[in-house]
């Protein structure tokens, strides 16, 4: 019996995690087609949506596709206002998803010379602030446990720690509170 019960919590280990994310993807889904009218939206006008993007996606990285894009992207930088939302959305993009490595140098952050000072989990954004006119500082995000809001303070290179960790696991650790455990080790190293 004793067994019966670790096994069933074992695969609500595994189950409940998974179940409840295909869950929220199905709700909302589901709420978005609702707030659309099911006459104007339909699943294969969605599934023709995402196939279109996806072929957008692709065209966008072949020879004629970039110059096209990329000709558009010069565009949309060159209107006021557009400007800033669309080169905002474009680079917190890349940075989630696209090549950049925005998200790859995770760090530990000493918040004063005390060896015994509160310590801040991170990840170095730009090592370059030059055009701020702090050039021995680099910026560090902090996310936010349980959601994707989060910090950017400025920090001396000298308290910014790089750690020998894997960056995907790392930002789970982080946005699961510390609950995930990421591995690594504390670095003896500055950031880069």
């Amino acid at each position: 019996m004793k067994n019966l019960f670790k096994n069933f919590l074992k695969g609500c280990l595994v189950i409940v995690p998974a179940g409840v994310t295909v869950w929220l993807i199905w709700s909302f889904v589901e709420w978005v087609v609702d707030k659309l009218d099911n006459h104007l939206i339909s699943w294969p006008l969605l599934v023709v949506g995402f196939l279109s993007v996806a072929l957008i996606g692709d065209f966008a990285s072949n020879a004629i596709g970039k110059r096209l894009f990329g000709l558009a992207d010069w565009i949309l930088t060159k209107l006021p206002i557009v400007n800033f939302l669309y080169t905002t959305l474009r680079d917190v993009l890349r940075a989630l998803v696209g090549e950049s490595a925005a998200f790859e140098k995770p760090v530990m952050v000493s918040l004063s010379s005390d060896p015994g000072a509160p310590r801040m989990l991170g990840f170095v954004t730009c090592d370059d602030l030059s055009d701020f006119g702090t050039k021995d500082h680099v910026a560090v995000y902090f996310p936010q446990s349980f959601n994707f809001a989060g910090n950017v303070l400025v920090f001396p290179r000298e308290n910014v720690h790089p750690l020998e960790v894997e960056h995907g696991k790392f930002m789970s650790f982080l946005l699961s509170g510390g609950v995930v455990q990421g591995g690594g080790h504390v670095p003896t190293g500055k950031a880069s």
